[in-house]
């Protein structure tokens, strides 16, 4: 996933390939760089600067349910935008997470 905080592109991309999907409630923003980057190939191109520092929290992570609707919602992007993946294979990226904790400990 890209980091979305910091993701520009030009107004006719949104026209070209649509605007953000109101009917996902956590992850509209991955579906879109999905949806811009997977699906319609949009080229990109990265920059290594640090222009922003994110904060953990947010309503993806507010509860255990809202974390359920998230992978919900990302499994139904992937789906969508014909990439494949199920909630077991998500759930996995917990275990990454909390070993990076660990390291990072």
């Amino acid at each position: 996933m890209p980091p979305h905080p910091t993701f520009f592109t030009y107004k006719k991309n949104f026209e070209n390939f649509g605007y953000y999907r109101t009917d996902f409630k956590i992850a509209a923003d991955f579906e879109l760089l999905i949806r811009f980057f997977y699906k319609n190939k949009l080229r990109y191109k990265y920059l290594a600067l640090d222009v922003m520092k994110m904060r953990t929290g947010g309503t993806s992570t507010a509860s255990i349910k809202s974390n359920i609707v998230l992978n919900q919602e990302i499994v139904k992007a992937c789906k969508e935008n014909g990439i494949y993946t199920n909630l077991p294979i998500l759930f996995m990226k917990y275990f990454v997470k909390v070993w990076e904790l660990i390291l990072k400990e």
